[in-house]
């Protein structure tokens, strides 16, 4: 029985003491407290990392960007389809993952990464019959094509494994953007077929306004053809034509 007491004893001493050891280290941790905040507010490793990371030089966003503008083609002294295109560049710097992505949120022209920029203009010549306007001839159709595409700077990079990665992303970003030039170039054909049928049936119009408008109509199936395809795409991401940091 005695013996019962004594363990009880040794046992009420024992949570006594760890009781007093756990009230100790509350008092020492709310005194301590304020400094052990501001250590983690004041170095917040996560983003000190990253803007470590930024240089200077990707952090300049002073490099000129051109215009992008697509020009109508000079159909003046033309008939038939006349089809081009060019590419343009605005630079993009980094010697890293984040300088590059960086460098496209903060000093890149647009929302996307390359845009393509398309204008379909066209001429021709009638026959005025007073009440309508027949014998369309000496038509032309141009479609011009401007593409602007991130060039990057990589005289400061050494790393293989990341020019690997641009070149697979601009592989993907061409590949996209072609597809744009090929909507406007399908578009333009569909423009010159009409006047070449109305050439072929001799067909008559109410008027010229009538036929500007049934062309301007074509001509702007264009940018509803364009946005279906960016949707269905996402803007090229389905394509790969996104740089993203690499998975850690």
């Amino acid at each position: 029985m005695e013996t019962q007491k004594g363990k009880n004893l040794v046992i009420e001493i024992t949570a006594i003491s760890f009781l007093l050891i756990f009230i100790v280290v509350c008092i020492y941790v709310l005194i301590n407290l304020d400094s052990v905040v501001n250590h983690f507010v004041e170095k917040p490793i996560a983003v000190s990392i990253k803007e470590e990371i930024i240089s200077d030089w990707a952090k300049d966003c002073s490099q000129p960007t051109p215009e992008g503008k697509a020009e109508n083609i000079d159909l003046s002294s033309k008939t038939g389809l006349k089809m081009t295109n060019s590419k343009i560049y605005y630079e993009i710097r980094g010697t890293n993952e984040s300088e590059i992505i960086y460098q496209f949120k903060k000093c890149g022209p647009h929302l996307y990464d390359a845009i393509t920029y398309s204008v379909i203009n066209n001429r021709y010549s009638y026959d005025d019959m007073s009440d309508k306007i027949c014998n369309i001839q000496d038509f032309a159709v141009g479609v011009n094509s401007v593409i602007l595409y991130p060039k990057w700077d990589n005289s400061r990079n050494t790393d293989q494994k990341l020019n690997e990665k641009w070149d697979k992303y601009m592989v993907a970003l061409q590949i996209h953007e072609n597809k744009h030039v090929d909507i406007a170039e399908k578009n333009a054909k569909k423009v010159y077929s009409y006047l070449q049928t109305l050439q072929e049936n001799k067909t008559c119009l109410p008027s010229a306004k009538y036929l500007d408008n049934k062309l301007k109509e074509l001509s702007e199936q264009m940018e509803a053809d364009n946005q279906e395809y960016d949707y269905n795409t996402m803007h090229g991401q389905t394509q790969g034509a996104i740089f993203n940091a690499s998975p850690i």
